[in-house]
C-alpha cells in the first residue's frame, strides 16, 4: 500500500511537472519590439497627420515663434506658459523660459488712419480696414511686459524641442 501512494505521488508530480513546464512554453508568444509607447506614440502622429493634413504642412519647416501667457518674470528670463506647438509635443515643453537682453525688441500694435487710401484698396481684402484703421507696430519698452499677459515671442532659431531660448522679438497683446 505504501508503494502504491509513493508510485501515485510520483506520476502526480511528473504530471504536474510536464504540464508546467509545457503550458510555459507553448502560452508565450514571441516579444513584438514595436509593442512600445514610443512606438504607439509614433503612430499616433502619423495617424494625426494622415486625418489632418494641414498637420502635415510645414512640419519640417523651424518654430520660431510662440504665443502664450506669462508665468513668471525673474529678472532677464520670463516663463511662459503656450500655446503646444503640436497636438502631440511634449507636455513638459507646455511651459518656455525666454532669455532677454538689452537687444531683445518689445512691441503692441496700436490703431492708426489708414493715411493712404491707395495702400488700403491695394489690400487683398480691403474690407478688413474698415473706417481705414490699420494696425502698427509700436515699439514699448521692456518695463511694459508684466505677468499675466499674453504675448507672441520671436527668435532665430528652431524652438521646437527647446526648454529655454534667447528672443529677439515680443509682442504683447492687449
Amino acid at each position: 500500500m505504501n508503494r502504491q501512494i509513493v508510485i501515485i505521488i510520483i506520476v502526480a508530480v511528473v504530471f504536474f511537472g510536464a504540464g508546467f513546464v509545457s503550458s510555459n512554453l507553448m502560452g508565450r508568444e514571441p516579444v513584438d519590439t514595436t509593442d512600445t509607447f514610443q512606438h504607439g506614440w509614433e503612430a499616433a502622429k502619423k495617424r494625426l497627420i494622415e486625418t489632418n493634413p494641414y498637420l502635415a504642412e510645414g512640419s519640417n519647416l523651424p518654430k520660431t515663434q510662440v504665443t502664450g501667457k506669462i508665468v513668471k518674470i525673474n529678472g532677464k528670463n520670463i516663463t511662459v506658459s503656450i500655446v503646444p506647438l503640436e497636438p502631440l509635443a511634449d507636455p513638459d515643453l507646455d511651459e518656455r523660459i525666454l532669455t532677454t537682453d538689452n537687444k531683445t525688441k518689445v512691441y503692441h500694435y496700436v490703431e492708426t488712419k489708414a493715411e493712404n487710401q491707395d495702400f488700403v484698396t491695394g489690400l487683398h481684402n480691403p474690407d478688413e480696414f474698415v473706417g481705414g484703421v490699420i494696425l502698427a507696430k509700436e515699439e514699448v519698452g521692456i518695463s511694459k511686459i508684466e505677468e499675466g499677459q499674453r504675448i507672441t515671442v520671436i527668435t532665430d532659431k528652431d524652438i521646437r524641442k527647446e526648454k529655454s531660448f534667447y528672443t529677439k522679438e515680443i509682442i504683447l497683446e492687449k
